[in-house]
């Protein structure tokens, strides 16, 4: 030792070369203490990391970036033995490409040590041989083994790891602990992500990841469970080329025997006295990419930390920190002051590094080291000591761990953050909550993190926090369990409590509480420890847990592909396509408890993938499915999803249960909140403001359902709905007030398909927010009406007609058909005293729907079984001779052969007009239907080109509409309709001046009615530009259809995409009129997409400005 100063170059004994970055991070990372480095002479250029582990002063080198092989490392290790010449030996640590094969299930993150094996020293140079005459290549020349010293230790650990656990886990939660920035990246990167797929399979695409692979082609292995770094001791592969071929990896593996690659120990071993640690990074394919190479090079880091710690202890030298001129230390820190040389692993097991640190640690690890365990064991009579410690680990009622558990990283990352804080940080007690809903892996995860950090933590201890009752009893077992009371000598149960908690408090010892479906948080408050120090960890359904608690994070469905590698892992050998996965998987509503019970159902049934989803699709079976319980399980804890709500929804008040119920008709996604008020007051626990809060704190407080950020909507989760659904299918009594509820609701808010059909498409914004409702209640009547006899009422039918009006209206013909059916067979099944005349409706619009499907024939036929119900109507004096129904019919009728009758037609519209004008009482509220009467005579006239009786019917039209607007003083967007008819009329007259003025007018009435910015207002904007350019004013038509796409490139309650595509075409065609060709060119590219998108083909030659017409008519008939 330099006196006065730090260690010199001949004070170190062991050297560690490393040829990355991340290499060396990490191999600083595992030092104990760390020293400024000593002068070296010019001649060495390397830079060093010097510091001290255990009593070992130890010296890092890392290769010159980019220069990586044998060559490079040669030159840094005969540098670094000129400079410290009393290295006994050298490390050579950092990452591998693994050899997997049947005898060895190497994993990544695994640490692969080289020994000698098979005439071979531990490392073999696999491109350094000959080629012999029909034996092809073979390797020759034989590299050192290492020395006996470190074969020793190496012999040693094996028989540790044996015997007890390994401390790399400790090792690396310390590099992280102290060093958080090393979170996430030098952390195990998840069992999901290590993928080894077959050899004959190349890597799909030019990028890092694997996201485009088929992961079908993988290899399948079984779950560890235990996701710690295993260590293997073989022969590794070492050569200045990177294996990424996994066929020459299979095919070296077998004919050697290697357990990894490498690049740099070939020029190593028969210079130094060497051994090689790799962390495994990739499986040496073509595959390769460098998500795992941190935590790797931490793998084999901490091998490399826990092989010196194993060495014989060296009688450490004194080092005397200078002094600078304040006086500080040059010496950097890396550990706690309290780990010193007396520190070793095989002295104190525990390996705690928790910030609970004091000087009774230093006092108990002392002793530890000085007494005769044996004797001190014998003499112990309690497990708590005068000093607050404990003589073993106690863990206590913790669940069997899940060796298939998948995935939640960031859930694990986020507790380890708060519950391991930085060694300097102020102690106190940390807690984190998770909260979630029912079976979605809160007690999973909690059960997972307590597995991974039972290194961290002395003592554990799992409470049942359900009830009084069950947290009293948990108390009690951990006073038993610590010696404070047998459970008999102390019947007061608070008086337990307290004993606990005094045990939390003067306990040094790093202990942690986890309290489990803790979903009433008033209760676990007398049971919440004192201390300033320890961790509490919490499940809970409720969401309050997430504010209350130092931190909280809610747990929340698997992605779905997440949820599709759950489902494939935990089905084990039962193969299942990606696709069908992620069909499964979202029936499930990629709930963990559903998933993990489905696939073990699947596995020990051994029945297909196609005969299962046959039996979920069956609601009877599915009740049965989701009552099956799967192969795991453990005392007190619910382990179907039939069992886990049942639980649930016993708690809930009975309003609660009620509304639950309704609230399962509907789509759960996004269920306006609306729908939980009863503003007709028919529904009691829904009609006060008061009732329906409660009701909200009641489901909310079980995670059963979640307020949407930033919109009036809730979430009801989808398994939530589908048990609550079988809950309430399987008794009658309860379905069928549960199904006149929602009718109730829906009704109420679903506007209603007035008799004048066109204000229907003013309300299309509230259309649209209740259709996903109506069509998942229509879904659940039909299921339960194959089970139950439903009593059904003209407001349930009424609803679901005005729904395929509505979905009629949008264009969505096959979704209205499939309602209007339903609607159909669910009048034929009530008794409802209407004289058929809502039948008459359904008939109507299934003429309407026929028509569009360009089937005239259907149409007519409808149209005709309409209109014959209400003749008979009108016989039997139900309904007048002039009622507007009436002349709908025949207005429907007229529509339908216009195309092949246009003057049979004509005489239907005059009919219709007739009974519109028969009688006094209705002609009010027929003026628009009268109006409408006139313009389709109008445009009978134009199809047979009488211009002139066209005209006059479109003039009749509009005169109409003038007289309207004179009784109600509001303009109306009909009389634009009109307005563009005639000047269509006045086009094929040769009339352009005229034409052009009505247009003109046309956009002033949508201006005037619907507002400058509307998407229809924009679209007169088209007309007009279609007019300046004919007229060759160009620059006026670029602006219009300019500010057209603007506004119908602003969000509107319809799909506007079909205008976007054709006001872009048309611009395009301006554009190229004026030379702008290339800005010409790409909006024509964007309307093609567009329409493709749309009308699901390519445009073909016939592309053109009516091509783009027609989509528009297509999607806004």
């Amino acid at each position: 030792m330099a006196s006065g100063n730090t260690p010199a170059t001949t004070d170190y004994t062991i050297g560690w070369i490393c040829a990355l970055q991340d290499e060396l991070v990490v191999a600083e990372a595992m030092l104990d203490e760390r020293y400024p480095c000593p002068p070296q002479p010019p001649s060495d250029d390397n830079i060093y990391t010097v510091g001290r582990i255990a009593s070992y002063y130890t010296v890092i080198a890392c290769l010159p970036a980019g220069l990586h092989g044998t060559t490079s490392a040669t030159r840094v290790a005969e540098q670094m033995q000129r400079t410290f010449s009393a290295l006994k030996f050298t490390l050579v640590v950092g990452i591998g490409g693994g050899a997997p094969s049947d005898d060895h299930d190497i994993r990544l993150g695994d640490v692969v040590v080289s020994q000698p094996s098979d005439g071979h020293g531990g490392v073999l140079n696999y491109r350094f041989g000959k080629i012999i005459d029909g034996e092809g290549f073979q390797c020759t020349g034989f590299l050192n083994k290492p020395p006996q010293m470190l074969l020793n230790a190496v012999a040693y650990l094996k028989s540790q790891h044996r015997l007890h656990e390994s401390s790399l886990p400790y090792h690396l939660a310390s590099m992280i602990q102290q060093h958080q920035k090393l979170g996430e990246i030098f952390e195990y990167q998840g069992e999901e992500l290590d993928r080894l797929f077959v050899a004959e399979y190349s890597h799909a695409s030019g990028k890092g990841h694997c996201d485009e692979c088929d992961l079908t082609k993988t290899k399948h292995r079984p779950s560890r469970g235990n996701l710690d770094p295993v260590v293997h001791y073989g022969l590794i592969a070492s050569g200045d080329v990177v294996i990424k071929d996994a066929v020459e990896r299979d095919t070296i593996q077998q004919r050697y025997g290697i357990l990894c690659f490498e690049m740099e120990a070939a020029g190593l071993m028969n210079g130094l006295d060497c051994l090689v640690i790799r962390g495994i990074s990739d499986y040496s394919d073509s595959h390769k990419n460098d998500r795992w190479g941190p935590y790797a090079a931490a793998a084999a880091a901490a091998y490399a930390k826990e092989l010196i710690r194993s060495l014989p202890v060296q009688e450490p030298k004194t080092c005397v920190r200078p002094q600078s001129r304040c006086g500080n230390s040059q010496m950097i820190p890396v550990k706690s002051k309290l780990e010193v040389s007396l520190d070793q692993p095989s002295q104190f097991a525990d390996g705690s590094v928790f910030a609970f640190s004091s000087p009774a640690i230093v006092d108990r690890r002392r002793a530890l080291i000085t007494a005769d365990r044996g004797l001190e064991a014998a003499k112990v009579s309690t497990r708590l000591r005068s000093s607050g410690t404990l003589d073993r680990p106690i863990y206590l009622n913790i669940y069997p761990r899940n060796n298939r558990f998948f995935g939640r990283r960031d859930i694990l990352q986020a507790i380890s953050k708060q519950l391991f804080p930085a060694m300097d940080a102020t102690p106190r007690l940390q807690s984190f909550a998770l909260y979630g809903l029912a079976g979605i892996g809160k007690s999973q995860i909690a059960t997972e993190f307590v597995y991974r950090s039972k290194k961290m933590f002395r003592a554990i201890f799992w409470v049942s926090a359900s009830s009084t009752e069950k947290l009293f009893q948990g108390f009690t077992d951990i006073a038993r369990e610590l010696n404070l009371s047998d459970g008999t000598t102390i019947k007061n149960q608070r008086a337990i409590v307290k004993l606990v908690n005094q045990w939390f408090i003067r306990t040094v010892e790093p202990w942690l509480l986890v309290l489990d479906n803790a979903d009433d948080l008033l209760i676990i408050n007398q049971f919440w420890p004192s201390s300033d120090r320890g961790a509490v960890l919490v499940t809970s359904q409720n969401p309050a847990s997430g504010s209350q608690l130092d931190m909280g994070m809610e747990v929340k469905p698997f992605s779905p592909e997440e949820s599709s590698i759950y489902f494939r892992e935990q089905l084990g050998g039962v193969r299942v396509q990606d696709d069908e996965a992620k069909q499964i998987t979202e029936s499930f509503g990629h709930h963990t408890l559903t998933i993990k019970q489905m696939a073990s159902y699947i596995r020990e049934s051994k029945c297909s993938i196609s005969q299962f989803r046959e039996a979920y699709a069956d609601s009877t079976k599915r009740r049965q499915l989701l009552a099956t319980p799967n192969e795991f399980s453990a005392p007190g804890y619910s382990h179907t999803t039939a069992t886990a709500f049942a639980v649930i929804f016993s708690k809930l008040s009975i309003d609660s249960l009620w509304a639950l119920g309704m609230l399962s008709f509907f789509d759960p996604d996004r269920i306006p909140e609306t729908l939980l008020e009863d503003k007709q007051n028919r529904i009691p626990y829904l009609a006060d403001i008061i009732s329906r809060h409660g009701i909200m704190r009641d489901l909310g407080r079980y995670s059963l359902i979640d307020k949407l950020e930033d919109e009036p909507n809730l979430r009801l989760h989808r398994i939530v709905a589908y048990t609550i659904a079988e809950e309430f299918d399987s008794d009658v009594a309860r379905a069928q007030v549960a199904f006149q509820s929602a009718v109730a609701m829906l009704h109420q808010y679903f506007p209603l398909q007035s008799e004048a059909r066109s204000h229907m498409n003013e309300k299309w914004g509230e259309c649209e927010k209740y259709v996903p409702h109506v069509l998942a209640f229509n879904d659940r009547y039909c299921n339960l009406s194959e089970q139950v006899t439903l009593t059904l009422s003209y407001d349930f039918i009424e609803l679901l007609y005005c729904c395929a009006w509505y979905l009629f209206e949008r264009g969505r013909f096959d979704l209205s058909f499939s309602i209007v059916g339903s609607a159909e067979s669910a009048y034929n099944r009530a008794d409802l005293q209407d004289h058929g005349l809502l039948l008459a409706d359904l008939y109507s619009l299934q003429a309407d729907i026929h028509n569009e499907l360009t089937q005239a024939d259907k149409a007519v036929e409808f149209a005709k079984r309409s209109l014959e119900i209400k003749e008979k109507a009108v016989a039997a004096k139900v309904l007048d001779k002039h009622h507007p129904q009436l002349a709908n019919s025949y207005m429907d009728i007229g529509v339908f052969i216009a195309g092949t009758n246009p003057l049979g037609a004509i005489r239907l519209h005059e009919r219709a007009i007739a009974i519109r004008e028969g009688s006094p009482k209705y002609a009010d509220d027929q003026m628009q239907l009268l109006s409408l009467n006139y313009m389709n005579i109008g445009r009978c006239w134009w199809m047979v080109e009488e211009f002139d009786k066209a005209t006059a019917a479109y003039q009749k039209s509009l005169d109409i509409i003038k007289k309207l607007e004179e009784v109600t003083g509001a303009p109306f967007a009909q009389k634009s309709w009109a307005m563009s008819a005639l000047a269509n009329v006045l086009i094929d007259k040769g009339n352009f001046d005229a034409a052009f003025d009505l247009y003109a007018q046309s956009m002033i009435v949508h201006q005037l009615v619907l507002g400058i910015t509307h998407h229809k207002t924009a679209a007169c904007y088209n007309k007009i530009a279609w007019f300046l350019r004919e007229q060759g004013e160009y620059g006026m038509a670029i602006d219009y259809l300019r500010l057209s796409l603007k506004i119908h490139t602003n969000k509107h309650a319809i799909d506007t995409r079909p205008e976007i595509a054709r006001t872009k075409y048309q611009l395009a065609e301006v554009l190229c009129d004026v030379g702008q060709i290339e800005e010409g060119n790409r909006l024509k590219a964007e309307a093609q997409q567009l329409r493709l998108q749309l009308v699901g083909k390519l445009p073909g030659e016939d592309e053109s400005q009516k091509a783009y017409d027609e989509l528009v008519a297509y999607f806004y008939r």
